[in-house]
């Protein structure tokens, strides 16, 4: 939800699995190559890449949030707003390495 283009939330979907560019189908080998560029001045730490999970999906519990206050849906406001809440605190407090 976080994604407007169907093939980014496809490409996300594989890297939070753990699938790399490079086993991408060829329909996202593009978005791999864009991906890579973007990354090759140093791989991500695995704290990196949670933080980017997490601040991808605040970004599609503010919209959800929102759309739940413009339809009047309180409850589903208030929920939102919560899981916002802690994944923010998520965010603030990363896990620390094992």
């Amino acid at each position: 939800d976080a994604f407007d283009l169907p093939a980014h939330q496809r490409a996300f979907e594989l890297l939070a699995s753990g699938t790399f560019p490079e086993g991408w189908p060829d329909d996202l080998a593009g978005l791999g190559v864009e991906l890579r560029a973007l990354a090759s001045d140093h791989p991500p730490s695995e704290q990196e890449l949670t933080e980017a999970t997490f601040r991808l999906q605040e970004r599609s519990l503010e919209r959800q949030a929102q759309r739940a206050r413009d339809r009047g849906d309180d409850t589903a406001f208030f929920e939102t707003r919560r899981l916002l809440t802690r994944l923010r605190q998520a965010i603030r407090t990363p896990a620390r390495p094992s």
